[in-house]
């Protein structure tokens, strides 16, 4: 019971940080959820006794520690595979456009009411709200996304669908 509680206050904390609108929000929520696993990784090292509680304490350590690392993760992936999905929608509706039109939109704006409900976001953007960009040439399109930040420097890996 006792390990049953502590988990859901973290499940309770994890449901928070997953329903963050934006990915920076949800990197913050997780900065205060990695707070429990420096209290883990602390407790680790430590002589405990031998009482039920203390024992009921290291299976809920076991337990959270196994799960938490994996979880931020998942939910990254999750965004960004529902935003690759969005984005190669638009890309096949850009090419029912040059189809239709014989040529490429400007922009995926163009798209919008004839050919895509809206324009996808990049989750990557600051407040998840900037659309993805598509670039066309006579070779094809591609629909791309900023990308996520990547090392120190805060390089980006952008995220593309298509080829040109």
């Amino acid at each position: 019971d006792v390990v049953l509680k502590r988990i859901n206050k973290i499940e309770d904390e994890l449901v928070a940080a997953v329903n963050k609108p934006t990915m920076e929000e949800l990197h913050e929520a997780w900065r205060i959820i990695e707070q429990v696993k420096v209290e883990i990784d602390a407790r680790r090292g430590r002589e405990l006794g031998k009482t039920r509680e203390a024992v009921t304490e290291r299976m809920g350590d076991l337990i959270l520690a196994t799960l938490l690392p994996t979880l931020e993760k998942a939910e990254e992936l999750r965004r960004r595979a529902v935003m690759q999905d969005e984005m190669t929608g638009a890309l096949m509706a850009a090419a029912g456009f040059k189809a239709a039109k014989g040529k490429w939109p400007e922009k995926l704006g163009e798209l919008v009411l004839a050919y895509l409900k809206e324009v996808p976001k990049d989750i990557y953007s600051a407040d998840g709200m900037v659309e993805v960009t598509m670039e066309a040439s006579e070779k094809g399109a591609v629909v791309r996304s900023i990308g996520w930040k990547k090392g120190s420097a805060g390089e980006r890996t952008a995220i593309e669908v298509g080829g040109k």
